[in-house]
């Protein structure tokens, strides 16, 4: 007889454990200088999606001067991964 677990399967749960790891994760560091890609942020790139954007704009992330699907990809790529903040200088 198979044994059987002791909790339900409960996929929503999980789901909801992962998203919150996720926010928690998304803190700042001590000293500001990196930061977790979120959930939030894939929203964002998608939200501006075809939108012409600055350099110095967050959601156009291959800096082309417009938000485009490679932009979502490579959002979605960074999920959960700490990345170091840089920042644009601007045009003199």
């Amino acid at each position: 007889m198979p044994r059987k677990f002791p909790y339900k399967k409960r996929p929503t749960s999980r789901l909801i454990f992962f998203k919150k790891w996720i926010e928690r994760s998304g803190q700042r560091s001590p000293l500001n200088l990196a930061a977790s890609t979120l959930v939030g942020d894939i929203l964002a790139v998608r939200s501006d999606l075809t939108m012409a954007k600055p350099a110095s704009g967050r959601t156009d992330v291959d800096k082309s001067g417009t938000v485009l699907v490679q932009d979502i990809l490579d959002t979605r790529s960074n999920l959960a991964k700490e990345l170091t903040q840089i920042s644009v200088p601007a045009l003199p």
